[in-house]
């Protein structure tokens, strides 16, 4: 979603993925991508907010 200063934003799908899921992929591979440091988070309203600006700034703009 976004790229800052070497730190990258994804958003996962939340069908089908538990946290457990999601801790245990990112430890397990994270040597092989280069991951340093990673945190995972819910969505907040805030974030929805902006996410859905952006997409009917693209849309109109």
């Amino acid at each position: 979603m976004e790229e800052h200063q070497g730190s990258v934003t994804y958003q996962l799908p939340s069908a089908g993925l538990t946290w457990s899921s999601v801790f245990r992929q990112l430890e397990a591979n994270k040597d092989r991508l280069g991951i340093i440091d990673y945190s995972v988070s819910q969505t907040t309203l805030d974030q929805v907010f902006i996410n859905f600006a952006k997409l009917q700034e693209g849309v109109i703009g």
